[in-house]
């Protein structure tokens, strides 16, 4: 169900304890280096001593583990991340200090994202930047809901035009006149990225090791 954001959580820290981190990859970068939290690279926040992390970079399960590990190390409280190319539900077992999972790097034509939050009823500022609406999940699962399923079937399109089974237009006119879709699947695929997609499927391999994620 959707949700609206609209107050900072009762714990706030102050602004110089409280900041963002990415890597430069992020959809919504441009947005978040206009917020008033202060942003950082990865290497960077190392002199930072944060105690609240936003975290906006992409990666796979295992190096998100490892930078938790390191944010862990530093002493840091909370950690809300975009966990759209992780095992979500793994790092929220691993990580108490994890208190936001949502999925903002994969583009949506209903303008919409993923949120998790272990409580409830926290409600966080910097959410309220994102041009997108929340929708509640009760778990992030492995790269959330949407993410996985729109990548997975991206990458079986891709398969079907390598192989010669169908044409991009004739993919693109299925998906749009024969079920409804409001994109075709190399259209979507051009609108989210194709960095973003393989590294979904990526992360869906290595923790599955299913080669229905082989990418091209």
């Amino acid at each position: 169900m959707a949700a609206s954001v609209k107050k900072l959580k009762k714990d706030f820290f102050p602004m110089n304890k409280e900041i963002i981190v990415h890597d430069n990859k992020h959809p919504l970068l441009a947005l978040l280096i206009k917020s008033k939290l202060d942003h950082y690279s990865r290497s960077e926040m190392l002199a930072q001593r944060p105690q609240v992390v936003w975290d906006f970079t992409l990666g796979t399960t295992s190096e998100k583990r490892e930078f938790y590990q390191e944010l862990r190390s530093m002493g840091v409280q909370q950690i809300h991340a975009d966990l759209t190319s992780c095992h979500g539900s793994l790092l929220i077992k691993e990580f108490p200090e994890l208190q936001t999972a949502f999925a903002s790097a994969c583009w949506s034509p209903k303008e919409s994202y993923e949120l998790w939050q272990r409580d409830p009823e926290a409600e966080f500022g910097l959410l309220e930047i994102f041009p997108l609406q929340p929708v509640e999940v009760q778990s992030p699962g492995h790269c959330f809901t949407y993410p996985r399923v729109i990548s997975t079937l991206i990458n079986e399109a891709r398969f079907a035009v390598r192989d010669g089974l169908a044409e991009v237009s004739d993919l693109d006119r299925a998906m749009k006149y024969g079920v409804n879709y409001p994109l075709g699947l190399v259209e979507w695929e051009a609108k989210i990225g194709k960095e973003i997609i393989d590294l979904i499927l990526r992360d869906l391999r290595e923790e599955t090791h299913s080669d229905r994620y082989q990418t091209l």
